[in-house]
């Protein structure tokens, strides 16, 4: 179906930026939310089926 691959993309490029932020940001600013904000959101993409 051509809507879940759409979503698979979005999904993707999401996840994409989110990597992308957490190599340029500064160290300072990643480490306090990586666990509690970045990677919450990024397993909800994976848990949604």
């Amino acid at each position: 179906d051509r809507a879940d691959g759409d979503l698979e993309k979005i999904k993707s490029s999401l996840i994409l930026c989110y990597g992308y932020v957490t190599v340029y940001a500064p160290i300072e600013l990643v480490l306090p939310r990586i666990e509690c904000e970045i990677l919450r959101n990024v397993f909800s993409y994976f848990h949604t089926k």
